[in-house]
């Protein structure tokens, strides 16, 4: 385990709503479990130099943990944290991230919902983002189109970890692959909502109609883009049964219900000619004869 991460757990062992426990399982009031908190900080620590992103913020827990891992990492950068309402559970973000957790200098807010997630990112100048954290609506369009908005800033190895993903524990990959691109254009024909928190019965019931289908989204990612799934380390599995979209699919494994993933901006390929070793960047070279 990363010696920084559980510093910063530490560190924050005063903030209610990070080290509050509840349930059998132990998961805090952010509305993650404790290894989850920690395998985010570990990603984070990790990821390369670059601004760091969240879609779906809720009461600034994570915000909290990501802005640790910023100051931490003695990096210049910005979190930039997207939620439809800031000012929603009683203000509790603002108090939680500004007041309670001091990231006045770290946190940025943006205001949206993944619709418009795109266009507000190209308001930002020079935007170049490490790591990503989507754990916003969790639907298999909402997931893809959070990629493809983001993919533009990504930098070369930056990792973007998708919440609530059912574990990939016992499945094969080419199977969920095979499934995800057929889901692909059943799902992305469907108009993307444009969630409303102020109506909050109407907002509760499109949240209830959320398929869950992340890792198939994931997968049809992976399948269409440079990306490369990153091994969930043994200190931070947990249990997890608790998850909606895992119940939804059956599943119950000792898998952290985070699923992240590493992007390749630059892929190389070696290739071999009679004058030795050639490394060739196959994103810019479309057609080539070594013959």
């Amino acid at each position: 385990m990363n010696n920084i991460v559980q510093d910063i757990m530490d560190e924050f062992a005063n903030l209610g709503f990070l080290s509050h426990n509840y349930g059998s399982n132990g998961k805090s009031a952010i509305g993650m479990w404790r290894e989850e908190q920690m395998y985010l900080l570990d990603l984070a620590l990790r990821a390369p130099y670059g601004n760091f992103l969240e879609v779906g913020s809720f009461q600034g827990g994570s915000a909290c943990l990501l802005g640790g891992a910023i100051i931490a990492g003695e990096r210049d950068t910005k979190l930039y944290c997207v939620d439809i309402d800031f000012s929603g559970h009683n203000n509790a973000f603002d108090y939680n991230v500004f007041k309670r957790g001091k990231f006045g200098d770290v946190v940025s807010l943006i205001e949206t919902n993944t619709k418009y997630l795109a266009e507000q990112l190209d308001r930002i100048n020079d935007l170049k983002i490490g790591f990503a954290f989507l754990d916003g609506y969790h639907s298999y369009k909402a997931v893809v189109t959070e990629f493809e908005a983001i993919k533009p800033y990504l930098v070369d190895d930056a990792i973007v970890a998708l919440h609530d993903a059912q574990p990939l524990n016992g499945l094969h990959i080419e199977d969920v692959t095979y499934r995800a691109n057929i889901f692909y254009n059943e799902y992305m024909n469907t108009e993307m909502p444009d969630v409303d928190s102020s109506d909050l019965a109407k907002y509760h019931a499109m949240e209830q109609k959320q398929d869950f289908l992340i890792l198939e989204a994931a997968c049809y990612l992976k399948s269409k883009y440079n990306l490369e799934f990153i091994t969930t380390p043994d200190d931070y599995k947990c249990d997890y049964s608790h998850i909606t979209g895992g119940y939804k699919h059956g599943q119950t494994s000792p898998y952290n219900s985070i699923l992240a993933l590493r992007y390749r901006k630059n892929k190389v390929e070696i290739i071999k000619d009679n004058l030795g070793a050639v490394i060739i960047d196959v994103d810019r070279v479309k057609k080539a004869d070594f013959s």
